[in-house]
C-alpha cells in the first residue's frame, strides 16, 4: 500500500491514532462487538458476523476435498458450471472466473446474477444440460433471484431428460430452506458454509472456494496469501495493513472525500465490483458512507472534484495509471493474481475498522430488505390483477421522447458539490449495452464534474442499493429500463410470473423506495433497443452547458 503526499496529508485526520487508542485491532481480533455498538441487540448480531476473520485457516484443510470435487466433475465429462447467486454469493465467483479463467482440469464457469430475461435465456442457450453443473449459492437460502434461477434451470434439465438432482449443488448456511430442500432432494452436493459470515465478507469461505475448485484454480495459494496477511493483522499500530487503509478511508470520508474512485487494471476489473459491494453495503447507512465509483477509463483532471479519493489496484508488472495531478491516492500493486486472497481479507478488515471511525455497524444492511419487500408487493399485485403498476411521483418517459433532453436537464439542475449521480440499468448483460453505459458515465462525469456510479439491476440492489437509501442523501438517480415485451416471455416455473415480470417488479420496487425518500429520479425506457436507447440518453446529455454549483 502506497500513499502519495497529498493523501498523507488527508490521512492525517487522526484516524490511525484514534484506532490505535481504541485498541481497535485487538478488539476486532477478539471479536468484541462493543467496538461498533453499545446496544445489546446490535452486539448480538455483530458477534454472529465475524467468522471471516479466521475462515482462511479453517478452510485450508478443506481445500483438498474441494479440489477433488472439481476434478471429479471434469473427469465425468462435465464442461461447464453455473453459479446461480446474487451479491456476495456470486461476485467473488465472477472475480475468479474473469481474473484467472479456467485452470487445468477445470470447468468453464459462468455467473448468473441477473433476472433480465435476455440474459437468462442467452446463457441457457449456450449450455448443454448433460454437461453442466448448477450451483445455487445463497446464504439465507431464500433469496428471490437464486430461487428463480434454480426453478428455471431445474425444469430445463428435467425437460432435457436428465435427473436434475445429479446436476445441482447448493452452497448455503446450515438449516436454511435451501439446505433442507437440497439434502432431502438428494442433490449432488450440499456445502454448508459457516453461519457467522455475511455475504459480502464470504470471499474466502465456501462461496469463493467452491467456484475456485470448479475452475481448477490453486485455491491453496489464495488461502496461503490470506493467512500470511492474517498474521500481519496482529500488529496493533499503523503498520497494520488493514488499520492503515481503514484510517485513510475513514479520515477521507469524514473530511468530505467520500467518493472512493476505484482505478483498476483491466485484468482485475471485476474486483472493483466486489469492492463496490463491500464498501457500499457495509458503510452506506445512518446518513454516511463511502461511495465507491468504478471508472474503466479516467477522464480529464477537471472532471474530478475535491470529494474524490483515488484507489489504484494493479498488477506490479502493469504501468501505473495517470491520475489527476495532485489527487489523493492509495495504490496497491499485486505481485501476482493470487494476492487477491490477501486483498480480500485486507479490505474486509479495513472496512470493518473504518466502520468504527464512521460510527456505524458495518455488518448489517437495513435498507436492502426495503426494495425486496417492495418487489414482493409488486408481484403480489401482479398475481391479483395481471398488471404491474409503475409508482408515480417522478418523470418516466421513453428514450425516443422529444422532451428527454429537457427532462434530464431539470434532473441535473442545481447540483450541489457533494452530490453524485447513479445510473441504474435494468438491462441485459451485452458488450454493446456495457459500452453504451460506460460512455454515458463518461458523458455525465465530464459534463458535471460529479462522481457517476453505474450498476446493473437487480445486482446493485444487493450492493450500492444500501448506500443509495441508507447513506448520505446526496444522490440523483437515473433508472434505465427496457421493454420487457421485446423478448418472448421466460416463465419462472411454479412461480406464477415470468422473468420479464420479475425484473420489472424489481425496478418498480426500487423506484418506490427512492420516491419515498424524495430523491431526484428519472426513469427512461429504452424500448426494444437497450444499447441504442442508452446512446440516445448520452446524446441528449452531451450538449455543453454549466451544471451544478
Amino acid at each position: 500500500m502506497q500513499l502519495n503526499l497529498a493523501q498523507r496529508a488527508a490521512a492525517g485526520g487522526g484516524g490511525a491514532d484514534e484506532l490505535v487508542a481504541a485498541d481497535a485491532v485487538g478488539r476486532l481480533l477478539a471479536k468484541d462487538a462493543a467496538l461498533w455498538s453499545d446496544r445489546p441487540a446490535v452486539q448480538a448480531q455483530i458477534t454472529q458476523s465475524l467468522g471471516w476473520l479466521d475462515v482462511a485457516a479453517a478452510m485450508a484443510p478443506r481445500w483438498p476435498e474441494l479440489a477433488a470435487f472439481g476434478r471429479s466433475l471434469h473427469q465425468e465429462g462435465f464442461t461447464d458450471a453455473v453459479i446461480l447467486g446474487m451479491g456476495g454469493s456470486s461476485l467473488i465467483a465472477l472475480v475468479l472466473a474473469t481474473v484467472f479463467g479456467r485452470g487445468p482440469g477445470g470447468l468453464a464457469l459462468h455467473v448468473l446474477d441477473s433476472t433480465e430475461p435476455e440474459t437468462v435465456r442467452s446463457l441457457a442457450d449456450r449450455l448443454d444440460p448433460a454437461r453442466t453443473v448448477f450451483v445455487v449459492a445463497s446464504k439465507s437460502g431464500t433469496t428471490t433471484e437464486p430461487a428463480a434461477f434454480q426453478q428455471y434451470f431445474w425444469d430445463r434439465v428435467a425437460r432435457a431428460g436428465w435427473d436434475p438432482a445429479t446436476r445441482f449443488v447448493a452452497v448455503t448456511d446450515p438449516d436454511t430452506p435451501l439446505a433442507v430442500a437440497a439434502t432431502r432432494g438428494g442433490w449432488r452436493r450440499v456445502f454448508l458454509n459457516p453461519a457467522d459470515i455475511g455475504g459480502r465478507y464470504s470471499a474466502l469461505s465456501l462461496f469463493g472456494l467452491v467456484p475456485a475448485a470448479l475452475l481448477g484454480l490453486d485455491g491453496a495459494a489464495l488461502l496461503d496469501r490470506a493467512q500470511a496477511l492474517r498474521r500481519d493483522l496482529e500488529r496493533r499500530d499503523a503498520s497494520n495493513p488493514a488499520l492503515a487503509l481503514a484510517a485513510v478511508l475513514g479520515a477521507a470520508t469524514r473530511a468530505g472525500r467520500d467518493k472512493c474512485t476505484l482505478v483498476v487494471s483491466p485484468r482485475l476489473g471485476p474486483f472493483a465490483l466486489w469492492l463496490e459491494q463491500l464498501l457500499a453495503e457495509s458503510t452506506g447507512k445512518d446518513g454516511t458512507g463511502i461511495v465507491p465509483v468504478y471508472e474503466p477509463t479516467l477522464g480529464p483532471g477537471d472532471s474530478y472534484g475535491r470529494d474524490r479519493l483515488f484507489v489504484v489496484l494493479r498488477l506490479a508488472d502493469e504501468p501505473p495509471p495517470a491520475l489527476p495531478l495532485g489527487a489523493p491516492a492509495v495504490t496497491f500493486a499485486l505481485d501476482r493474481p493470487e494476492a487477491l486472497g490477501a486483498e480480500c481479507l485486507r479490505w474486509e478488515a479495513a472496512v470493518a475498522l473504518a466502520g468504527r471511525l464512521l460510527g456505524i455497524n458495518p455488518f448489517d444492511q437495513p435498507n436492502v430488505q426495503e426494495s425486496k419487500d417492495n418487489t414482493r408487493a409488486a408481484l403480489d399485485g401482479y398475481a391479483r390483477t395481471g398488471r404491474l403498476e409503475m409508482p408515480e411521483g417522478a418523470p418516466a418517459l421513453p428514450a425516443s421522447s422529444p422532451v428527454l433532453g429537457p427532462v434530464l436537464e431539470q434532473w441535473l439542475a442545481d447540483l450541489g458539490p457533494r452530490e453524485y449521480l447513479a445510473v441504474m440499468a435494468y438491462l441485459p448483460y451485452t458488450p454493446a449495452v456495457e459500452e453504451a453505459l460506460y460512455a454515458l458515465q463518461a458523458t455525465l462525469r465530464d459534463r458535471t464534474g460529479r462522481a457517476v456510479l453505474v450498476g446493473y439491476g437487480p445486482r446493485f440492489l444487493h450492493s450500492t442499493g444500501q448506500l443509495f437509501k441508507g447513506g448520505a442523501q446526496v444522490g440523483r438517480f437515473l433508472q434505465i429500463l427496457a421493454d420487457p415485451a421485446r423478448v418472448p416471455d421466460l416463465p419462472v416455473p411454479g412461480a406464477g410470473y415470468t422473468f420479464n415480470v420479475l425484473v420489472t417488479a424489481q425496478a418498480y420496487g426500487d423506484r418506490r423506495a427512492l420516491l419515498a425518500r424524495r430523491r431526484p429520479l428519472v426513469t427512461v425506457n429504452t424500448g426494444r433497443d437497450p444499447a441504442g436507447g442508452v446512446a440516445r440518453i448520452a446524446a441528449a446529455l452531451a450538449e455543453p452547458g454549466e451544471v451544478g454549483a
